[in-house]
């Protein structure tokens, strides 16, 4: 079980070590889960999806965002490259 628990909006901009501006806006979902390999009960995480996807992503604008809170989820990855990218956060229907 994984569990949408928060969200915070991060927009904002700073230089990088080659002296650029570099502008950001990013929503970080914060969850639950029971599902890590090696860890009894429950573990916390992160995952930061940038604002312009976030709609594909989870399907939720950042003002609807709040519908995803408390729901059950799964992460849809897909290989990219060394890592796997996220392509999908499906709402994992309630049992009646």
């Amino acid at each position: 079980m994984t569990k949408i628990v928060g969200y915070q909006h991060k927009k904002g901009s700073f230089t990088n070590d080659s002296k650029e501006n570099v502008n950001y806006d990013n929503v970080i979902l914060y969850f639950v889960s029971d599902g890590v390999d090696g860890v009894t009960g429950c573990s916390v995480g992160e995952v930061k999806v940038s604002n312009d996807k976030l709609e594909a992503i989870t399907g939720f604008k950042l003002n609807n965002l709040d519908q995803i809170i408390n729901k059950k989820v799964f992460f849809n990855y897909i290989p990219d490259a060394k890592f796997p990218k996220l392509n999908s956060i499906s709402i994992m229907p309630e049992k009646p």
